[in-house]
């Protein structure tokens, strides 16, 4: 191979490299710009145990759209976790500059298997009053159907009983 061979292909090896890394640390910018917002909800509340209906808005600001694995939802009480979703082997496509809606995540919260949640959870639930609730929302972002790197959000919900009749 000829010198001028050897440059170009050294030439193309550094510019694919420099191309490289900077799509690479606009994957890494498009994953923390990218909002995640819970609404936290009782979908049924009874001594046996309690339903959580999680609703999940994904807000893409960045001009690059990818798809992220159906989140996987764990709930904790403190440091205990006290639930998580089920898994969903199924991937969603979040547009760039868009937003996506997942609906309905339900986490069953089995109160006779976790009789110290009776105290902290369910009385205070019963009562009317709010309980501080953490989720994590764990997911893998993945770009171009070949880059994928995991994704962690981790928020502190407050989880109140609506009164009946609302």
């Amino acid at each position: 191979m000829g010198a001028g061979k050897r440059a170009a292909a050294a030439l193309a090896t550094v510019g694919a490299a420099i191309g490289g890394v900077a799509y690479w640390s606009s994957l890494k910018r498009t994953s923390k710009e990218l909002e995640v917002t819970h609404k936290l909800g009782i979908s049924s509340l009874s001594f046996t145990g309690v339903t959580i209906r999680l609703d999940v808005m994904l807000r893409n600001p960045s001009s690059n759209s990818f798809k992220i694995k159906y989140p996987h939802i764990k709930m904790m009480l403190g440091e205990d976790t006290i639930g998580s979703s089920q898994l969903i082997d199924t991937s969603i496509k979040v547009p760039a500059d868009g937003e996506v809606h997942i609906d309905k995540i339900l986490i069953a919260i089995p109160l006779m298997e976790e009789l110290s949640l009776i105290g902290s959870l369910l009385t205070p639930l019963q009562n009317g009053e709010s309980v501080m609730i953490k989720v994590v929302c764990e997911t893998d972002i993945t770009l171009l159907g070949i880059f994928t790197f995991p994704y962690t959000k981790i928020d502190e919900i407050p989880l109140k009983n609506a009164p009946s009749g609302s």
